[in-house]
């Protein structure tokens, strides 16, 4: 009996070991990087998703870990790129544009972070969080009439949240109407 042996089995056996080394790697580094990130070690989890995304391609899962692990360790320029070209792949992702406005919150850039916070509740109007770091944000500001609406808001989805600021408007009020006086 006689075998004809196809070419491109051959090469298909050839090279087989390097794809699926190929692909250990790239799901190696996925593992590692997820490894790093349960355990909170944000650095490497950052260098890790740093290595899928160049390896790969910009997924949305790995840009958010990565955005989210550049946040943790205070990259946050390199975070802010990383939101951006989020934003800018999927303008509906409320995740992204919440955290970019945590990013300009927690740098002192308000005003930058509101419209990323009303982007957030414009897609998804029942995210409590969001509506809380407005009302929050127009407390710093010492705007209690937004903050009011923002509470009303948060009234229905989280009570917890709307309890606290609820008490920061009113300390905010009491403290407009009598400065003088310390509460």
């Amino acid at each position: 009996m006689r075998y004809i042996i196809n070419p491109a089995i051959i090469i298909l056996l050839t090279f087989f070991p390097a794809v699926v080394l190929f692909a250990q790697e790239e799901n190696s580094d996925l593992a590692m990087a997820e490894s790093f990130f349960d355990r909170e070690d944000w650095e490497n989890a950052a260098r890790s998703y740093d290595r899928v995304i160049q390896a790969e391609s910009e997924t949305p899962f790995v840009l958010h870990r990565l955005a989210y692990s550049l946040l943790k360790c205070d990259h946050n320029m390199k975070a802010r790129v990383v939101l951006e070209r989020l934003i800018a792949l999927n303008p509906d992702d409320d995740l992204a544009h919440y955290n970019l406005g945590i990013l300009y919150w927690s740098t002192d850039r308000p005003l930058l972070a509101i419209p990323c916070f009303k982007s957030a509740v414009r897609i998804d109007s029942a995210w409590a969080d969001a509506w809380y770091c407005l009302g929050l944000i127009y407390v710093d500001l010492e705007r209690p009439d937004d903050a009011w609406r923002m509470w009303d808001r948060v009234l229905p989805l989280d009570a917890d949240m709307a309890a606290d600021l609820h008490e920061r408007v009113s300390y905010l009020e009491r403290y407009l109407n009598d400065p003088v006086q310390e509460w």
